[in-house]
């Protein structure tokens, strides 16, 4: 059971890594971008990355519960 939570654990780490990286790109982009399309479809991708950080957060904080 403890492994398992662990495991877990280990899995949310390491999904928020790659989101934490992902929206740095996404912002770097952002940043350089001129076209105000792309803007938007950045802007979208970023809300996106941000919801599912907060799922993340959300389930972390149930399962502690």
């Amino acid at each position: 059971e403890n492994l398992e939570k662990d495991v877990q654990e280990m899995l949310l780490s390491v999904k928020e890594e790659y989101l934490k990286e992902e929206l740095e790109k996404n912002m770097m982009e952002l940043k350089n971008t001129k076209d105000k399309d792309m803007e938007i479809k950045i802007l979208q991708r970023i809300n996106e990355i941000n919801k599912r950080k907060e799922e993340i957060k959300n389930n972390r904080n149930k399962k502690n519960i």
